[in-house]
């Protein structure tokens, strides 16, 4: 019932009340404070609320510890955005190495620290280190380990992870195709599709929101058309992809198929995606007069403007010499 009871409480996001959960936790004695279960989960519960502070006091306390308390503790400095504090913390878990054992959640964990410092030196001293440990790193390790790659600008080592890989599932093929993006190389990455395609692997939205936005990079009619006519194939359909297709639409010019998505019928109920979409690429167009229709329409259809619309309106109003109308609008 404890257990529960820290579990929900930080979802409401009641600093106060998980305060008072946890003196609970210590008026009830060592049979609850030495749960590393309990433990665990209170740490989680500090860190969810942002109090990390408190839940480094509760680890620092904890006479005996487990993976999954180690895992905790770097995932919460993680979350509250202490990467130096989660990297160090993964260091003193190697350093206690016959107390503890890192497992992959404690590998990828530490990654996601690294990719945030941008770190290269050390992703490669991970690496090696992972080699070192497990000779059959475990899938999810090495995923971990091509995003961090390229998120240190590194996308070679990324390759080489990849092409190392005894197994690949779509997951593995997503990272890597992402990483391609991320680091301008978008021929690359279509490239690396098409392989896909070739060994029957089968796409998922994933692959297409980035195969969409290498399009879109590229300015790439034919690649563009394909990848919908994949989509309209297959029946694939997922959140935000109308707003995909509009942008790549627009980048490449072809006006006819951006406003054919924005009209058809499944973006009946646009979301405020598909209409900052719509107004951007009529803004990138020069098509002043359509962004401000559609920017009406969005207002009369009660859809809420926010920062990404007025970026994209702010536009047309310099290039109208609407003054008028960006006054209202600011």
């Amino acid at each position: 019932m404890l257990l529960c009871g820290i579990l929900f409480f930080h979802e409401i996001g009641d600093v106060r009340i998980a305060d008072v959960l946890y003196v609970l936790l210590v008026k009830l004695g060592n049979a609850y404070v030495n749960d590393l279960f309990v433990v665990s989960a209170a740490i989680v519960m500090y860190a969810e609320l942002g109090c990390v502070d408190l839940a480094t006091r509760i680890f620092e306390n904890t006479c005996e510890r487990n993976t999954e308390l180690w895992n905790s503790m770097i995932s919460g400095y993680i979350q509250n955005n202490f990467p130096f504090k989660a990297v160090d913390l993964f260091l003193e878990a190697v350093e206690a190495e016959d107390a503890v054992i890192t497992n992959d959640v404690t590998f990828v964990s530490v990654l996601m620290a690294t990719s945030q410092l941008q770190h290269l030196e050390f992703a490669q001293q991970l690496h090696a280190y992972l080699i070192m440990k497990c000779r059959d790193s475990q899938v999810i390790s090495l995923n971990a380990m091509i995003a961090t790659y390229s998120r240190c600008n590194h996308v070679g080592n990324s390759f080489k992870v990849f092409n190392g890989m005894k197994e690949r599932y779509i997951v593995s093929w997503n990272t890597m195709v992402s990483a391609l993006v991320q680091n301008e190389l978008d021929n690359e990455a279509l490239m690396l599709v098409y392989e896909m395609q070739k060994l029957w692997v089968a796409i998922d939205d994933i692959t297409i929101t980035i195969l969409l936005s290498a399009a879109s990079n590229l300015r790439d009619r034919e690649i563009g058309k394909q990848t919908h006519a994949y989509l309209l194939k297959h029946n694939i359909q997922f959140e935000g992809m109308e707003s995909y297709l509009i942008d790549m639409y627009a980048k490449s010019n072809m006006i006819r198929e951006e406003r054919a998505i924005f009209q058809s019928n499944f973006t009946y109920d646009k979301d405020q995606a598909t209409w900052n979409a719509m107004i951007a690429g009529n803004t990138q167009n020069g098509l002043i007069e359509q962004s401000f229709v559609v920017f009406k329409e969005m207002l009369e259809q009660n859809v809420k403007p926010n920062a990404v619309t007025l970026a994209s309106i702010f536009p047309s109003c310099s290039q109208s010499g609407s003054i008028a109308i960006g006054k209202q609008l600011h």
